[in-house]
C-alpha cells in the first residue's frame, strides 16, 4: 500500500515538474532573443550653410584724422589756451610762443625795405637825369648804362628786402599754433614756460567724427581679409553698442608676432560715445570658396588617440567618426585640419555636407561599432486636472 501511494504521488508531481521546466526553458529562450543595447552617441549634421566662418579680433579705436601738432618755429612756450578733451573749431589759437624776438625781426626787415625803397627812388631819379643829359649831349652812353645797372640792382634789393619781410611776418604768425581743422584736443604734450624746438609735439589733435580701429591680423588669416570687406564692431565698455565698418588699409609687411596691421573705418559713429583709445572687438566673416569648403567642428569630435604627443598638436590628418545611416555603424574619416579657434578646429578636407559627425566620447568608440543617435528626452511639467 505504501509503495502504491508513493507511485501515485510521483505520478501527480510529474505534471508540475514538466510545467515548471517549460517556463524555465521559455525564460532562457527570451534571454537569448533579448535585443542588443546600443550605445547612444551625440552628433551634429554638417551643413555648408551653417558653417559660415567668422573670427573676432581685438583692436584699438583711433581718430581717422589724428595729428600731432607742433610749432614750425622755436621759442619759449608762453601760453596754452585749451584743455585736454576740449572741442575747438578750425583756426582756433591753441598755444602761443613768446613773440618778442620775432616782432623785433619784423621791425628790422621793415626798416630794410624802407632803406632799399629809398635807394631805389634815388637811383631811379639819377637814371632819369642821366638820360636827359645824354639827350642834350652832356653825357655818354656808358654813364647812362652805369646808372641803369645801379637802378636794376636797387630794384632787386627792394624785392629781396620785401621777401625777407614777408618771411619775418610769417615767422611771427607761426608763434600762434592754430587748429588745422575742427576737432578735439586729445592730449597735451608740453608745458608752458619751456623752450620748444621747431617740430616738437605740443598737442595730439583728433578730427571731428571719423573713427578707425587698428587690428593686428595673424598671418594665417591675412590672406582672407580684403579691402572694402564689411566688418562689425562691439565695445566692451559700451554695452549694446554695435556698428559696422569696412577694411580700409592692409599692411604689406608682418610686424610683431607675424601679424599684419589692418585699419578699419567705422561708419555712423557721430551720435555714439565711442572714444579714441577704447578697445573694440572686430568680427570678420571669412568666406572660403566653394571648391574648398571649410567646416568648423568641435575639438571633442577629434579622436585624441591620434594626437601627436611629440609635436604637442593635432596631426594634419586627424581622425573623426561619422555615422552610416544604412548600417547604423561608425566610419572613420581622415580630415585635414588648419587652425584651432577656442574649442573648435577648422577642417579643410575630408568631410562633406550632410555628414553625421560624432561630437562626444569618440575616444571610447571604434570603427564599425554599431550605435544609435542620441536624442534628448524632455520632461514636460505636470499639469493638474481641473
Amino acid at each position: 500500500m505504501k509503495d502504491i501511494m508513493i507511485k501515485i504521488r510521483n505520478v501527480l508531481a510529474l505534471p508540475f515538474f514538466l510545467f515548471s521546466l517549460f517556463f524555465i526553458l521559455q525564460g532562457c529562450k527570451q534571454e537569448e532573443t533579448a535585443p542588443e543595447i546600443l550605445q547612444a552617441v551625440k552628433y551634429e549634421v554638417l551643413s555648408k550653410k551653417g558653417n559660415i566662418r567668422s573670427r573676432s579680433l581685438s583692436g584699438v579705436v583711433k581718430s581717422a584724422d589724428e595729428s600731432d601738432l607742433s610749432f614750425r618755429v622755436g621759442g619759449l612756450l608762453q601760453e596754452i589756451t585749451v584743455k585736454e578733451g576740449q572741442f575747438v573749431k578750425k583756426g582756433t589759437v591753441l598755444a602761443l610762443l613768446d613773440p618778442q624776438d620775432y616782432k623785433l625781426n619784423v621791425d628790422e626787415k621793415r626798416a630794410e625795405v624802407s632803406s632799399a625803397s629809398a635807394t631805389l627812388t634815388e637811383r631811379k631819379e639819377n637814371l632819369k637825369r642821366k638820360k636827359i643829359l645824354l639827350k642834350d649831349g652832356f653825357s655818354t652812353q656808358a654813364i647812362v648804362q652805369e646808372s641803369e645797372s645801379a637802378y636794376q640792382n636797387a630794384l632787386q634789393n627792394v624785392d629781396i628786402a620785401e621777401t625777407r619781410l614777408e618771411d619775418a611776418e610769417t615767422q611771427l604768425e607761426r608763434t600762434e599754433l592754430k587748429a588745422p581743422f575742427s576737432g578735439t584736443v586729445a592730449k597735451r604734450l608740453s608745458v608752458i614756460f619751456k623752450e620748444v624746438e621747431p617740430g616738437q609735439k605740443i598737442f595730439r589733435f583728433q578730427s571731428e567724427g571719423g573713427l578707425e580701429v587698428q587690428v593686428m591680423v595673424p598671418e594665417t588669416l591675412i590672406g582672407e581679409v580684403d579691402k572694402k570687406e564689411r566688418v562689425s564692431a562691439t565695445f566692451p565698455t559700451l554695452k549694446g553698442v554695435a556698428v559696422f565698418g569696412e577694411v580700409s588699409e592692409i599692411g604689406a609687411v608682418a610686424e610683431e608676432g607675424n601679424a599684419y596691421k589692418v585699419i578699419l573705418t567705422l561708419h555712423n559713429t557721430e551720435a555714439l560715445d565711442i572714444r579714441s583709445g577704447m578697445t573694440a572687438n572686430i568680427k570678420f566673416t571669412l568666406d572660403d570658396n566653394v571648391e574648398k569648403q571649410v567646416f568648423v567642428i568641435p575639438m571633442s569630435a577629434i579622436d585624441l588617440r591620434y594626437f601627436d604627443k611629440k609635436l604637442g598638436k593635432l596631426n594634419k590628418q586627424a581622425t573623426v567618426y561619422v555615422f552610416d545611416k544604412n548600417t547604423s555603424t561608425l566610419k572613420i574619416k581622415r580630415v585635414e585640419t588648419r587652425e584651432i579657434i577656442g574649442n573648435k578646429v577648422e577642417v579643410l578636407s575630408g568631410l562633406e555636407d550632410g555628414d553625421i559627425l560624432i561630437t562626444a566620447g569618440v575616444s571610447f568608440l571604434n570603427e564599425g561599432q554599431k550605435v544609435t543617435l542620441w536624442k534628448p528626452q524632455y520632461s514636460l511639467p505636470a499639469t493638474l486636472d481641473k
